[in-house]
């Protein structure tokens, strides 16, 4: 239902997922780094894939934080 002019000129957006993603866990980091490796990883995870995001991008914004350290 969206008009195709619309979707084509979102498309050729330069956005930046990773850079959203971080932001939208950023609040929680701090809360799950208090968690073994393997929860935080997946309460990480699950937290974005829940918002939409693809697992590339997740990946990538998980990377951020672990090199964060």
């Amino acid at each position: 239902g969206i008009p195709e002019n619309i979707t084509q000129n979102l498309k050729n957006q330069n956005i930046d997922e990773t850079k959203i993603a971080i932001s939208a866990i950023i609040k929680k980091v701090d809360r799950y780094k208090k968690l073994p490796a393997l929860e935080f990883k997946k309460k990480f995870y699950q937290f974005l894939a829940s918002r939409g995001f693809e697992y590339e991008t997740i990946k990538e914004a998980f990377a951020f934080f672990q090199n964060k350290d």
